[in-house]
């Protein structure tokens, strides 16, 4: 009878691991599969341009930054830091290291 007992305790034991280990793997499958992919990837690319004569960093933000910048003032002040402009004057003719996003993978 106490044979019996710690077999059954012992197996206890082994199916509730089993049945936890279960539930976590199906918890980590479900996790996997509810992901949004209707929703299209976005990348980060960096690129130089040439500013032209009438340019500002408010024009050049208007025309590169995306919905997936906070604001346009950000995307500003990111320009103003990947170039080490201290203001907001930029100067024709001279070139402007850019950042975008782009549904395409390169």
């Amino acid at each position: 009878m106490k044979y019996f007992k710690r077999f059954i305790i012992k197996n206890r034991i082994i199916i509730l691991f089993i049945l936890v280990a279960i539930f976590l793997s199906g918890f980590f499958f479900l996790h996997a599969f509810a992901r949004d992919n209707s929703k299209p990837a976005y990348y980060k690319y960096y690129t130089s341009i040439e500013i032209k004569a009438g340019d500002t960093l408010w024009s050049i933000a208007y025309q590169y930054a995306n919905e997936k910048y906070i604001s346009v003032e950000d995307y500003i002040e990111e320009l103003k830091y990947m170039n080490c402009l201290s203001s907001d004057q930029i100067i024709e003719g001279c070139y402007l290291t850019i950042s975008y996003y782009s549904e395409e993978y390169k």
